[in-house]
């Protein structure tokens, strides 16, 4: 036993005498490039802990890597946030921008009359796929039939306009209050039922504005729909009409009353 003891420790000295000379061998072959034992283990530790984060030696860890992909995703979406509300209040700035020009100048430039040959036309018709006609009455003289013709159109259930003179609503301020209560529409038919396309810019103004004083002073209603007497128009007339926020009206089709009774 003493003697196996023996050759068992003079095996293991050679050996690592052996494994002495080998490391100084490939020391010499490499020069100072070979690392000392205990720098490759802590190598190896490190290379280890790094592998179970599952990344490579030099790579970030598992935890660094996780952290910046939640910064990521945070700063991505501040700056979706940021996009989107820069477009939102670029959107409400041009939108208030739209309104205010719509506000601004589209009452002036839109109008409902055509133009024909260098002329200006009052609106005659509106087109439509239903089968309606628009009544209106001129009142510009006595009240006799006044009442029987609101009887008759709510018997029907049929709503008209009455073009009005500033004269007439003088004289039948009651007979305006009941038309509008009645539902119709009142129309302007000018101050003096005159001839508008023989006055100046001025005066056209003028005859349109004192009926419209008068029926918002009796009423409160603010009239827009405005038909010359003796349907008697031109440029002028149509553009002063509008200036004063009217539109311009003429009938299509005439009854021609005022014939029949002087028959």
């Amino acid at each position: 036993m003493a003697k196996q003891g023996k050759w068992s420790d003079k095996f293991t000295l050679a050996m690592g005498e052996l494994e002495t000379k080998m490391q100084r061998e490939h020391s010499r072959r490499r020069g100072a490039d070979w690392p000392e034992p205990e720098e490759v283990e802590a190598w190896n530790a490190e290379r280890e802990m790094r592998r179970g984060y599952g990344q490579y030696c030099g790579s970030v860890s598992a935890a660094e890597k996780k952290q910046t992909k939640e910064e990521h995703k945070r700063e991505l979406f501040f700056k979706n946030v940021a996009v989107q509300t820069a477009k939102s209040a670029a959107f409400l700035l041009a939108s208030l921008a739209l309104i205010q020009g719509i506000m601004r100048f589209l009452p002036d430039s839109i109008t409902v009359s055509s133009s024909v040959g260098g002329r200006e036309l009052p609106i005659y018709c509106v087109e439509t796929d239903k089968k309606q006609v628009a009544l209106s009455f001129d009142a510009a003289w006595g009240n006799e039939d006044t009442p029987r013709i609101l009887e008759t159109l709510k018997k029907h259930n049929v709503k008209v306009t009455f073009f009005m003179t500033g004269g007439w609503v003088e004289s039948y301020p009651e007979d305006v209050r009941a038309i509008l209560a009645d539902g119709h529409d009142l129309g302007n038919h000018s101050e003096n039922h005159k001839n508008m396309s023989q006055l100046s810019d001025e005066q056209c103004q003028e005859e349109l504005m004192k009926v419209h004083t008068k029926v918002q002073e009796l009423t409160g209603y603010e009239m827009c729909l405005f038909r010359p007497p003796y349907g008697d128009y031109d440029n002028h007339v149509i553009t002063n009409a509008q200036k004063c926020g009217y539109y311009p009206i003429q009938w299509s089709i005439e009854t021609r009353d005022i014939i029949v009774k002087k028959v």
